[in-house]
């Protein structure tokens, strides 16, 4: 399925701060975390979507305003800076003065880090097509070259992607797909072969991929 992923913030979006990137200086756009989603949360029929049904509990989210900021991709997080299992007070410093006017305070002035979790057993690699992370299927139109790259996080062994067709290369972050071939399989693997993950790039007509999109708010 065709997701988008989760934008940067345009500069009117931001809540206090709009001198710097994000809201909170400490963290940077490109220093995110990326995150796939549950297939859960990437059902085509919405009112089936485990993200949607939890929204929908709550009258004064304003559901079809919304909807374009929680069916994605992806879910970013950043890494806060601990130190000696504690989130550094120069983090905690600028969040409470940048969120000041919603007047946002930490339980007890405090918050803990659980020491138990450790971000380092955390380890992702997978498919990025146009930079989106892709389940199970992906459509396109009359493209030919399409940009296809690996995302990893903490994973630190070789990964690529092979291909079932000599037809279609991929080289240098962009796949090459003639425009006769109908159908491409991906598998990533990892050094010892291991099968990561596998896509399947479908090429269809105009009005089925208007179709298929749509179908994500109609539905």
């Amino acid at each position: 399925m065709n997701l988008l992923p989760v934008y940067k913030p345009d500069k009117s979006q931001l809540a206090y701060n709009a001198a710097t990137e994000l809201d909170n200086p400490c963290f940077s756009w490109n220093a995110r975390v990326r995150f796939p989603v549950s297939e859960r949360c990437c059902k085509r029929n919405l009112w089936n979507n485990i993200l949607i049904d939890a929204i929908c509990q709550h009258k004064s989210q304003y559901l079809r305003e919304r909807i374009g900021r929680i069916v994605n991709s992806d879910v970013v997080f950043w890494r806060m800076p601990v130190i000696n299992g504690k989130v550094s007070l120069f983090a905690l410093e600028n969040i409470a003065e940048l969120h000041a006017p919603l007047n946002f305070r930490f339980y007890n002035e405090t918050a803990y880090f659980n020491e138990n979790v450790d971000a380092n057993d955390i380890s992702i690699c997978k498919i990025l097509i146009n930079d989106n992370f892709a389940y199970g299927e992906y459509y396109i139109g009359k493209e030919t070259v399409l940009p296809v790259s690996i995302y990893k996080y903490n994973f630190s062994e070789a990964a690529s992607i092979f291909l079932k067709d000599n037809n279609v290369v991929w080289e240098k972050d962009r796949l090459k797909i003639p425009e006769a071939v109908k159908q491409v399989e991906l598998e990533l693997r990892d050094e010892k072969n291991n099968i990561i993950e596998k896509i399947c790039i479908k090429r269809i007509s105009w009005m089925v991929k208007v179709q298929k999109l749509l179908s994500l708010k109609i539905q």
